[in-house]
């Protein structure tokens, strides 16, 4: 009978999600704090250019605010520095 052998099927594929939810909903959870971890990660707020000749033009033009901490400053030959 066709009705018996679906029902079967579908009682097979349900007792295999229960007896498995606990190990779906820690694989779920996981997979949703690491993309968002990533995607976090990927934002400008956590990017750093390593010399001001990476900053893009644009950030220039539209006089956008860059927060930023000086490392190291290079004196020019036979220039003076402030």
């Amino acid at each position: 009978d066709t009705r018996q052998t679906i029902g079967d099927g579908m009682h097979a594929v349900s007792d295999i999600i229960n007896e498995h939810i606990i190990a779906a909903r820690y694989a779920t959870f996981a997979t949703v704090v690491l993309l968002g971890a990533v995607g976090i990660a990927r934002t400008p707020l956590f990017h750093r250019y390593k010399s001001a000749s990476e900053i893009p033009a644009e950030f220039f033009a539209k006089r956008k605010t860059l927060h930023g901490r000086v490392i190291h400053v290079l004196q020019e030959e036979g220039g003076s520095s402030a």
